[in-house]
């Protein structure tokens, strides 16, 4: 958060931004910008973002093999396979 010197305080703002948190935060921009839920993406690459991602029409699991990718897959979702670095 910043106070109203505009510093920084360390401390964390509303929603927080992980598990339902997402989801509200995804919700709340979604209202104030007249955002299309069944248009909009989401990217997750953890467990924790299972309700970001069921907030929007078009989540993708980021990373095979991982128990994100086994809901996504089980809820015919997109699942982007990482690349083994060279």
């Amino acid at each position: 958060m910043v106070d109203h010197d505009n510093r920084f305080t360390g401390e964390l703002g509303q929603p927080q931004t992980i598990g339902e948190g997402n989801r509200e935060a995804i919700q709340i921009f979604l209202s104030n910008h007249n955002g299309d839920r069944a248009r909009s993406y989401a990217y997750g690459g953890d467990i924790s973002d299972l309700p970001m991602l069921s907030a929007v029409g078009h989540p993708v699991a980021v990373g095979g093999g991982t128990p994100l990718a086994g809901v996504a897959q089980q809820q015919g979702w997109d699942v982007i396979e990482l690349l083994d670095k060279p």
